[in-house]
């Protein structure tokens, strides 16, 4: 078990708008994981860990940004962070198979909110609030797999729920989605020290406070060759090929509908060259568990 504790002290000045923030607190947060093995090949994890989630110095940033004459978007300076207590429920089965059961619960949910300026009911804004209350519940499971001699994969899936309750003019409304992620990386080894990588991802959509995301992924691959007797690589990579991993959103206020389209400029090629110096290179390293490293790739 273990506890961290923090004492936050921040203060602004914002020197166009002649506005002046400061906020001070002190929190504890513990965090505890378990392991049982029930044999060689199998085994339990459990942990628990309360955590905070702050604001961006942009949130708090009260300074205005018009994107056109009839919006703008601006930081709050009044927020508060966010807390969140966390657990999770794992099992490995066969030494490789992640099943994972996870669940959150989080306070003061800080999320973008839309309205129309008091001096101006032409002009909307978008301002970062404490918007309430979140709740995600949600299962996992990693599965690697070695389908020959020459093909490798690791196959990820992840099904959860987010749901929030707001506070609105009209009383206390519930916002809930479902989501399906999943994701494969695949291997091929080639001859004479060539290999290619392929994979892709897709999210079925997203409920973020008022927002509602629309389904998306990729795809991607990638070509690498070992040169000087392995100590070294040269790796293409090309990133969203059809370049589908656009964003389709609309967020819902008591006043307004905001529907859009994000197209990220995420097609890219990437070329590098890697080079291990001393060593096979087959050391090990300090490892997070496997469904948070491939997580963090959707």
């Amino acid at each position: 078990m273990v506890c961290e504790r923090e004492h936050t002290r921040t203060s602004g000045n914002q020197i166009t708008l002649n506005e002046q923030f400061e906020k001070s607190y002190f929190k504890l947060f513990p965090s505890a994981f378990l392991t049982y093995a029930l044999n060689e090949k199998n085994k339990l994890q459990t942990s628990y860990s309360y955590r905070v989630q702050r604001p961006s110095f942009w949130d708090l940033n009260p300074f205005r940004v018009y994107t056109d004459p009839f919006s703008y978007s601006e930081g709050n300076a009044r927020l508060n962070p966010a807390y969140e207590h966390a657990f999770e429920l794992g099992y490995t089965f066969s030494n490789k198979y992640i099943f994972t059961l996870n669940y959150a619960s989080r306070t003061d949910v800080v999320n973008d909110i839309l309205g129309r300026d008091l001096s101006n009911p032409y002009i909307t804004y978008e301002r970062p609030e404490n918007i309430g209350s979140f709740k995600n519940f949600g299962v996992s499971f990693i599965a690697p797999t070695q389908l020959t001699s020459w093909w490798s994969a690791t196959h990820f899936a992840n099904i959860y729920q987010n749901k929030y309750e707001i506070p609105q003019d009209e009383g206390l409304i519930s916002r809930k989605g479902n989501t399906l992620t999943l994701n494969s990386q695949n291997t091929f080894k080639l001859t004479k020290d060539w290999s290619i990588e392929m994979g892709g991802n897709y999210a079925s959509g997203l409920t973020i406070g008022l927002s509602q995301i629309k389904s998306y992924g990729q795809l991607y691959t990638g070509i690498q060759k070992n040169i000087l007797n392995k100590k070294a690589s040269i790796k293409l990579v090309v990133n969203d090929i059809f370049r589908t991993n656009s964003r389709r959103y609309e967020t819902v206020s008591s006043a307004i509908r905001l529907v859009g389209r994000s197209n990220p400029d995420s097609r890219t090629a990437i070329l590098s060259f890697n080079y291990r110096f001393g060593g096979n290179g087959e050391t090990n390293s300090q490892r997070s568990t496997g469904s948070e490293e491939i997580k963090n790739r959707l």
